[in-house]
């Protein structure tokens, strides 16, 4: 009889996840909406049930039932203090029944990418997010609560710097950057007394536009050499650079090299010049490694585990790959 385990990454943009089987024959993936309860109407109870449902969705696809998982790992966008994951778990414990572990999703880049096991994790997507896992298994997450921990990064601050740039050009005598061009014609409404009235009602409608629109225009002004960009990408990796040393100093990681891993789309698929400037700035003791696969990834590597499955991570993710949605 087969045995089954299942990572779940939730984010504010999409979720991910993946069932598979202890001898990863059989590899389903199944993506759907946000289900970070920061990002939803509903909250705590909305995510719930947006995780529930692709859950189940999964299950189907995979023709399995929730009895055939012996266990279930979550990375969830927006856990970042214990009530947080109190009130997730509670939800979870309702739906889904078999065990499973909760960790914010900035701790499933740690679990796919490091070679040791641990070190740092940071999320730059729509959000921002850095954890921390040691080698004694302690945890510390840093940033998560926006303006109240200065989150200089992810596409909700870089969409912000970017409008910002552009009113301060048109309002308050400021340099005219190349992001100006580009966000109008983008958005397709002109930099002229509407523009602010036409960002608001973007911003209602659809911000995700607004925010996707902005952002390539973040990354591309920033490969032209764009003063104005660049200023905005160097704040926001000297944020992330601080944040790396003080999990140096808070945690312990020995003497070895501790990995930096990197993911999330303005990381992965932005300018650049945002992973030379990190590069550039990093402490010498930390070595920066990106991970584009899924980070769900992650989260089946560590159910594997959990069951005593260890696998090499290089080997694991590539059978992952070649066998995703093709199971027997």
């Amino acid at each position: 009889m087969k045995r089954f385990v299942m990572g779940i990454d939730g984010g504010a943009t999409k979720t991910h996840v993946m069932i598979c089987d202890t001898e990863l024959n059989k590899v389903c993936l199944m993506e759907g909406g946000a289900s970070s309860h920061e990002f939803l109407p509903g909250g705590f109870d909305e995510a719930a049930g947006v995780l529930e449902a692709l859950i189940d969705d999964a299950l189907f696809k995979a023709g399995i039932g929730i009895g055939d998982v012996e266990c279930a790992v979550f990375g969830l966008a927006g856990l970042d203090v214990s009530y947080q994951y109190d009130e997730m778990e509670k939800r979870i414990k309702a739906f889904l029944g078999c065990p499973f572990l909760l960790f914010n999703d900035a701790f499933l880049p740690i679990l796919a990418g490091s070679d040791s096991g641990y070190g740092i994790g940071a999320i730059n997507g729509t959000g921002f997010s850095v954890a921390g896992l040691d080698r004694n298994g302690n945890r510390l997450q840093i940033g998560g609560f926006h303006e109240f921990s200065d989150d200089f990064g992810g596409g909700k601050w870089y969409t912000e710097q970017v409008i910002s740039a552009v009113y301060r050009y048109m309002y308050k005598l400021g340099e005219k950057s190349v992001m100006v061009d580009l966000v109008t014609e983008g958005l397709g409404f002109p930099a002229d007394e509407m523009f602010m009235e036409n960002v608001n009602r973007l911003f209602t409608s659809d911000r995700n536009a607004l925010r996707l629109t902005c952002c390539k225009a973040l990354h591309r002004a920033a490969d032209e050499g764009d003063r104005t960009a660049r200023s905005i990408i160097e704040k926001s990796v000297s944020e992330y650079s601080l944040i790396f040393d003080s999990m140096l100093d808070k945690l312990d990681f020995g003497e070895d090299k501790v990995n930096v891993v990197v993911t999330g789309s303005q990381f992965t698929r932005g300018s650049a010049f945002i992973m030379e400037s990190l590069r550039d700035i990093m402490d010498r003791r930390l070595e920066l490694m990106t991970f584009s696969d899924p980070p769900v990834f992650g989260a089946v590597a560590e159910a594997l585990r959990s069951l005593g499955k260890i696998q090499e991570r290089k080997v694991l993710f590539h059978v992952l790959r070649e066998n995703m949605n093709h199971g027997k």
